[in-house]
């Protein structure tokens, strides 16, 4: 059974995305909670950026 969103900060919808996207639909507004959006770019910044090396530095 699903209900309907109480508060404005509650989401109808949830989704499995990859981190990659993150960035993506934070900018287009796509996640709205601030407390989401910084859990979700903070796990983005340590899972994506260790994989990847961190950009600047070129560390990895």
């Amino acid at each position: 059974m699903r209900r309907r969103p109480e508060d404005d900060f509650e989401s109808s919808r949830r989704e499995w995305v990859p981190l990659t996207r993150v960035p993506d639909l934070v900018t287009r507004g796509e996640v709205r909670g601030a407390d989401a959006v910084a859990a979700l770019m903070l796990l983005h910044h340590l899972r994506v950026t260790r994989w990847t090396g961190c950009g600047r530095c070129g560390a990895r």
